[in-house]
């Protein structure tokens, strides 16, 4: 399949959800994380499934970014009748695991 705009560079243990037309994807691993200490990621990508164009779409203030992780548990979830992804916890290095919850909505403009 075909997509255009700026796309997740290659990536494992990321989260994922689906909010209306659009699959989101956050955080994830370099294939060599779990042996070397590799890369973990932040950055939430969309990817609009009717014109599967990809957008990089997390916004958030230095305050409420999720660090960069891998391996986080993920759900697609509402919020205050809003629909998202719910991610939970996740890898934040080598030796790091987080605890916290983010809830991430696309909103169309």
């Amino acid at each position: 399949m075909q997509t255009s705009s700026e796309k997740p560079c290659p990536r494992s243990g990321f989260a994922s959800g689906v909010s209306g037309e659009n699959i989101l994807i956050f955080g994830g691993e370099t294939e060599s994380e779990a042996r070397t200490g590799g890369q973990v990621f932040s950055g939430l990508y969309s990817l609009d499934t009717t014109t599967l164009k990809w957008e990089r779409v997390d916004k958030f203030s230095a305050r409420v970014s999720p660090s960069p992780r891998g391996l986080c548990a993920s759900t697609t979830s509402s919020l205050d009748r809003n629909e998202g992804m719910l991610s939970f916890g996740g890898k934040t290095g080598f030796d790091g695991i987080s605890d916290d919850f983010f809830f991430y909505q696309v909103v169309s403009t």
